[in-house]
């Protein structure tokens, strides 16, 4: 019972350390790329697809989307784009 536990224990382990090292999606060096008026196919090149959107909406002729890049809970890039174009951009602990 007790190799049985180990066993369970490292085969987790091995998993958290495996899925870990490929939760980087985005860092702070692509980040930095983005600049306000790309498109959001530029910006989507440089961050990949790997994203959430968390807003989207259209009024009066105009669109608004709110994309969110992440590597964790903690560690995300958040850009806006209105029209299709960035509006504003933020971050928060991005790895280099």
């Amino acid at each position: 019972m007790r190799s049985t536990t180990v066993l369970i224990a490292l085969f987790f382990a091995c998993i958290a350390g495996c899925s870990s090292a490929e939760l980087i999606n985005v860092t702070q060096a692509q980040y930095d790329k983005i600049k306000t008026k790309m498109t959001e196919k530029e910006v989507i090149e440089i961050l990949g697809d790997n994203y959430k959107i968390l807003m989207e909406t259209s009024i009066g002729g105009h669109s608004s989307k709110t994309i969110q890049w992440a590597n964790s809970e903690e560690s995300v890039a958040v850009i806006s784009f209105v029209d299709g174009v960035v509006e504003a951009k933020s971050s928060s602990m991005l790895p280099k």
